[in-house]
């Protein structure tokens, strides 16, 4: 199907892929699913999405047969409704300017300062996780959360794509030390939820709500009536400390648990080294790509400091 994409097209996909730092993904790295799975309707259905919009402007986003099946799947194989969704979608990737994300780079340095979300590692399956951790919310800035939340998003899809490996993620949400100090304006919350539904669709595998205080809830019953009800399926809430690393190690192994959670992970966040990282790679694949010249970095550093301690002595 890589042959139908334009070459426009593709000029703006790379311009995604390569923002920040350069992707190793292939820009032709597309799916081209088994049709004979496929139902005659939803063939069809599949045929009439190719016919809408493989000549269109993608806006970076790669319009494959995984594109239209997950918008198909989202409403229900209705042809009309799915179209108008990927419109609304490609419509919104234009105002953003997504493809010019390289413009948001000091807005993302801050945003991820702290470390309040990002991509690392894979489940038993290969599933992409997704970490958030509301209690280093920094900024409470609305455009600068939706476009760390946007970075992110484009990042786990592009993970997906790499090998091929799933088209969902896993989100580990850790509501340890959330507040209403910490949290975010209910208006940034909304759209991040609209977001994730209408603009990403069929994403999310599966979600963890790990140790959510009392006043977190409500915060939910706020947002529950406007969570789709096959999302609603897909969340689960972990209470108890002792139970998260039980729950999570059934479907991840421990050295992707950060050890917080009670995970063997134990390797610092470096959000600069995150964001110079290629978009393909997770967390964890860019630490050790880079962690020697980190660590040679810091023994400089300190050779350096201790030197001029010396001196000054």
């Amino acid at each position: 199907m890589s042959e139908l994409i334009s070459e426009k097209n593709l000029q703006n996909i790379e311009k995604i892929e390569n923002s920040i730092e350069k992707s190793n993904i292939s820009l032709y790295n597309t799916y081209n699913v088994d049709k004979s799975l496929l139902t005659t309707e939803q063939n069809e259905a599949l045929n009439e999405m190719h016919i809408h919009f493989d000549t269109k402007d993608s806006y970076g986003l790669i319009l494959d047969d995984s594109t239209y099946l997950r918008y198909l799947r989202a409403r229900s194989y209705d042809i009309e409704k799915s179209k108008n969704m990927l419109e609304s979608t490609l419509k919104w990737r234009n105002e953003i300017n997504i493809i010019n994300m390289n413009e948001w780079k000091e807005t993302l340095m801050l945003e991820h300062s702290t470390g309040k979300m990002y991509v690392r590692g894979y489940d038993n399956e290969g599933h992409v996780i997704l970490y958030m951790k509301p209690k280093y919310e920094n900024t409470h800035n609305h455009d600068g959360n939706i476009k760390n939340l946007i970075y992110t998003l484009e990042k786990v899809s592009i993970c997906m794509r790499k090998d091929k490996r799933q088209e969902k993620m896993v989100l580990i949400i850790d509501y340890d030390g959330f507040s209403l100090l910490n949290s975010a304006p209910m208006k940034t919350s909304m759209e991040t939820l609209n977001i994730l539904q209408n603009h990403y669709p069929e994403r999310l595998y599966s979600a963890y709500m790990c140790r959510p205080p009392w006043i977190f809830n409500t915060f939910w019953n706020m947002i529950y009536p406007f969570v789709d009800p096959v999302t609603k399926q897909k969340i689960h809430f972990i209470k108890n400390s002792c139970d998260i690393v039980s729950t999570l190690g059934e479907y991840m192994n421990p050295n992707q648990i950060e050890c917080y959670l009670g995970g063997s992970n134990d390797i610092e966040f470096n959000h600069e080294l995150y964001l110079n990282g290629a978009m393909d790679l997770e967390y964890d694949e860019i630490w050790k790509l880079y962690s020697d010249t980190l660590i040679e970095g810091k023994v400089e550093i300190k050779e350096e400091e201790e030197k001029e301690e010396l001196e000054d002595k």
